[in-house]
């Protein structure tokens, strides 16, 4: 499975999913929610891609430690065995750049937290809202993906 495209659909979903519960909260009258469930879909995007990214390079390492240590036993590394899962068609498309993972994660993280003290909700439940809303579309997209194996 595509961890990159899991975690793409995730955040489009998530977004498609916020975008008409905001609408409806501005028209409703209540902006400060509004603004609030905003922030709460960004503090959840954010935390979605730094597990999805610490959880890759875990398993890559884990993969990585395996294969070496069959090769210097003399084995097959595990992509070789029969019936192992094919590698993505495009691996760079699942790389991260080299020194440029930590500086994006900390501007998105400053950008997050920026926004929360200077926004200051006024209603601190639409922050809960907006973290709900990314959870239910990652579970979604994850359900569309394991559909289509």
């Amino acid at each position: 499975m595509d961890s990159v495209a899991l975690v793409r659909d995730g955040l489009r979903i998530s977004a498609l999913l916020l975008a008409p519960i905001v609408a409806a909260l501005v028209l409703l009258g209540q902006p400060d929610l509004a603004i609030a469930a905003v922030l709460g879909g960004m503090l959840g995007a954010t935390n979605l891609i730094f597990l999805a990214r610490g959880i890759s390079s875990a398993i890559e390492g884990t993969v990585r430690g395996i294969d070496e240590a069959r090769q210097a036993r003399g084995e097959q590394p595990l992509a070789e065995l029969e019936g192992a899962e094919a590698p993505p068609e495009d691996p760079t498309a699942v790389r991260r750049p080299i020194k440029v993972g930590g500086t994006f994660r900390l501007l998105l993280i400053l950008l997050t937290i920026g926004a929360l003290i200077v926004l200051r909700p006024g209603r601190p439940e639409g922050i809960v809202v907006g973290i709900v809303v990314v959870l239910l579309g990652v579970g979604i997209s994850a359900h569309r993906h394991n559909r289509q194996r």
